[in-house]
């Protein structure tokens, strides 16, 4: 896999975590992370969230199969299946962010000082 097609890859991923953020409230712990497997629709992300799964690339639920070769402007073609093992593993690490993110206890604020 080229760099630029994970950096792709990464950011399909990336926007579609965002957009369940907005949908979905809470996502993340839906989730059988032991289980989770982006190359089984039972077990991917639309699986276990009981989405339509329609394969649509660019939102990150799947891999798009080739990787145009471009040399000074040319494609040259296309090569390299993308490993779904990869794919798992940008999800796996989105999923991780957030539920890291949100187990951190909230720092309580001051109380406001009224003089006396």
């Amino acid at each position: 896999m080229t760099s630029l097609a994970l950096r792709t890859l990464q950011v399909r991923v990336n926007k579609s975590a965002k957009e369940l953020d907005k949908s979905q409230k809470g996502w993340e712990k839906k989730i059988n992370l032991p289980s989770f497997d982006m190359q089984y629709s039972s077990k991917c992300i639309a699986g276990q969230l009981g989405l339509p799964n329609t394969h649509d690339e660019k939102r990150g639920f799947f891999l798009p199969m080739y990787v145009p070769i471009m040399h000074k402007g040319k494609n040259l073609g296309a090569a390299g299946v993308f490993s779904y093992k990869v794919l798992t593993r940008l999800w796996k690490h989105q999923i991780n962010k957030r539920l890291k993110a949100k187990s951190k206890p909230k720092k309580a604020s001051k109380p406001a000082f009224h003089g006396c």
